[in-house]
């Protein structure tokens, strides 16, 4: 049960509460901007829901019903609705947790390219104006502004259920191609052993000490492209 305090108030107690001292502190561990954070507790601007959704992560104090309460998002509604609302606005908050642990990973394995191709494929109508105006390339090196995109899109539900089921199959492609090559790495790092250690035939021919060594340096021009 909510308390008979403002939303700003109510959200500064927890902010002190949960162990940030200043906004600033809460502003760097959430992304929500101290001056943003500084209007809402002096309640100059009520927090948006996907803002207070930010919030319920952090503020171990209270969580996301509360908030959406006390910010008057749930005002009139029976506690069957209010269950209602909240789950629904719960499954977003875990859905936009999702997007954003997938394209993390996907900048970290660099594989941008097929992030975009998803987008496009996957988010159609929501982009249309990224599409249109050639915006989405620029995404390639900016992953706060990817985050903001997600964010422009206001997509339904089901539409982040399936972007982040086509963002984590590029994941685990890409996974599974650096599981090859690191094969490949190990069976070439083997050869080449072998070379050092061993005679090498060729057509029933032993190789000279030169042509072992040609070999050898095609070996290391593979094993070096293998883990670029």
């Amino acid at each position: 049960m909510t308390s008979k305090l403002g939303y700003g108030e109510f959200i500064k107690q927890h902010r002190l509460e949960s162990g940030f001292k200043s906004q600033r502190q809460l502003a760097d561990i959430t992304g929500i901007s101290s001056a943003t954070l500084s209007r809402i507790e002096a309640e100059v601007q009520r927090p948006h829901i996907e803002t207070l959704g930010i919030l319920a992560n952090h503020l171990h104090t209270t969580n996301l019903r509360e908030l959406m309460d006390v910010s008057g998002y749930l005002e009139g509604l029976t506690d069957e609705k209010k269950n209602s609302v909240t789950n629904f606005f719960e499954i977003h908050k875990d859905l936009d947790a999702d997007l954003k642990k997938n394209i993390e990973t996907i900048f970290y394995f660099g594989i941008v390219n097929e992030m975009i191709d998803v987008f496009e494929e996957t988010l159609g109508d929501y982009i249309e104006e990224y599409i249109v105006e050639n915006k989405l390339d620029a995404l390639k090196t900016d992953f706060k502004g990817v985050l903001e995109f997600i964010r422009y899109a206001d997509l339904p539900m089901e539409s982040k259920a399936d972007l982040n089921l086509a963002l984590q199959n590029i994941i685990q492609k890409s996974q599974n191609k650096n599981s090859a090559i690191t094969t490949q790495v190990t069976e070439l790092e083997i050869d080449l052993e072998k070379i050092d250690k061993f005679n090498l035939i060729f057509c029933g021919q032993k190789l000279s000490h030169d042509e072992a060594n040609r070999v050898k340096d095609l070996l290391v021009a593979a094993l070096k492209m293998l883990r670029d």
